[in-house]
């Protein structure tokens, strides 16, 4: 998730803290599996960036965010349900 400069910066600094959701931007006029891929991908990079930054340390916010990243993919997939049925057409 991390670009070799990005990693070599973080080894001058302190770790850092845990990562918050971010904003995923809409289009009015995108669809449900357009919609529901760059959901997925913010869910599955804040989790990543979480999941670097506990390799580092034990911070306990950090572990909470990426269970948070997981929680929130897990209810996408619950609100997306219809979307993945297999009953036949």
């Amino acid at each position: 998730m991390l670009s070799k400069a990005q990693r070599g910066y973080r080894l001058l600094g302190a770790a850092p803290g845990a990562i918050k959701a971010s904003v995923t931007p809409l289009a009015t006029d995108i669809n449900a599996p357009t919609a529901f891929v760059y959901i997925a991908a913010a869910c599955l990079k804040q989790f990543r960036l979480n999941e670097i930054t506990l390799s580092w340390s034990r911070n306990a916010n950090t572990l909470h965010q990426a269970r948070v990243s997981l929680r929130r993919l897990r209810s996408l997939f619950s609100i997306c349900k219809s979307m993945f049925d297999d009953s036949p057409l």
